[in-house]
């Protein structure tokens, strides 16, 4: 089961392509605080990083994206 916490790398997948940062970066936070331990790429686990882009491929699907004026 995919965790969704505000932070995990599922969150910041969906928060990705939400925001339209075509350039994803897998990532997570330790917390749900940006605040907390910033995990970059290269310390994410297969499975944190299957989280990411699933989280990053469901929003896409979604199609919702951040308007800017």
């Amino acid at each position: 089961m995919i965790n969704k916490r505000h932070g995990s790398p599922y969150d910041r997948g969906q928060a990705d392509a939400y925001y339209n940062r075509r350039d994803y970066h897998p990532h997570y936070y330790e917390g749900d605080s940006f605040k907390t331990y910033k995990y970059e790429t290269d310390e994410m686990s297969e499975d944190q990083l299957s989280d990411y882009l699933a989280g990053w491929h469901d929003q896409m699907k979604l199609g919702i994206h951040k308007e800017y004026a």
